[in-house]
């Protein structure tokens, strides 16, 4: 059996071949809203549903996608939406180190 596929975190084709007679792991890919609360270069400070932090998700390599957030929070009069991608790293899948990144963003004016 032939496997393609696309690297979700960095865009590489990646291409494999397995026995039929064998099981193939596949990771768990996550994707996560959060409302952006502050940007501390090069980190995001993220609130969670529950009303914790999480501060460990890097700022958007993608210069549109900085610029959105930056934007997005300087007007103050707006929520800043990021997606985040999450996914096991590592040749083994191993969940126990996860590779996190902004994907998408979206901006919600404030009602008046």
């Amino acid at each position: 059996m032939s496997v393609t596929a696309v690297d979700v975190l960095t865009g590489r084709k990646l291409e494999d071949a397995f026995p039929t007679s064998h099981n193939v792991d596949v990771p768990e890919v996550k994707r996560d809203e959060y409302m952006v609360v502050a940007v501390d270069e090069p980190f995001v400070s993220l609130m969670l549903e529950d009303g914790t932090m999480k501060e460990n998700v890097m700022l958007p390599e993608n210069e549109d996608l900085k610029n959105k957030i930056m934007e997005g929070l300087s007007t103050g009069t707006s929520d800043v939406f990021v997606q985040v991608l999450s996914a096991p790293i590592g040749e083994d899948g191993s969940t126990a180190v996860l590779e996190e990144m902004v994907v998408d963003v979206r901006i919600v004016a404030a009602k008046n």
